[in-house]
């Protein structure tokens, strides 16, 4: 299980504008498989689900599952 909160401070006027953020990622890990579905809140109003799995050395995920399955639009690629 890991829990993330990133809350921005201002001290400047003009500055990059970062989301606050709220992040809870259950996860299950042996040597040879895991398996995590982390699940954020962006500004605490936005979702945003993912997914990953690693079989060996092989591992494969999303940061969006639901532009995946078809629930929202893709609007970007890792690679």
């Amino acid at each position: 299980m890991n829990i993330l909160t990133f809350q921005p401070v201002s001290f400047y006027k003009y500055k990059v504008q970062w989301p606050a953020l709220l992040s809870i990622a259950p996860r299950y890990r042996s040597t040879l498989f895991e398996f995590a579905l982390p699940v954020c809140l962006f500004n605490y109003s936005m979702p945003g689900i993912g997914a990953s799995v690693r079989i060996g050395l092989l591992a494969i995920g999303t940061e969006r599952i639901g532009a995946l399955l078809g629930l929202d639009d893709i609007d970007g690629l890792d690679l």
